[in-house]
């Protein structure tokens, strides 16, 4: 693992941390949509939706899974 995926490990690390202890039932959410930028107010739920996604993005971005036996077995 090289010294930036062990920073995409320490920010999705940082960010679940955070998440898991931060327990408002409202949050807001900028989504930029090409030039246009959304607001939207979402519940804990959705919140944790949007982060876990949002780390599943991460990690398929920054990791190569396609030569390891291990995932393969799963």
């Amino acid at each position: 693992m090289n010294n930036e995926q062990k920073e995409v490990i320490q920010d999705i690390y940082n960010t679940l941390e955070a998440v898991a202890y931060n327990t408002s039932m409202e949050y807001i959410h900028n989504c930029v949509d090409g030039k246009k930028e959304l607001i939207e107010n979402v519940n804990r739920e959705e919140h944790l939706q949007a982060i876990i996604e949002w780390a599943l993005q991460q990690i398929e971005n920054n990791f190569d899974f396609e030569n390891d036996t291990e995932m393969e077995e799963l």
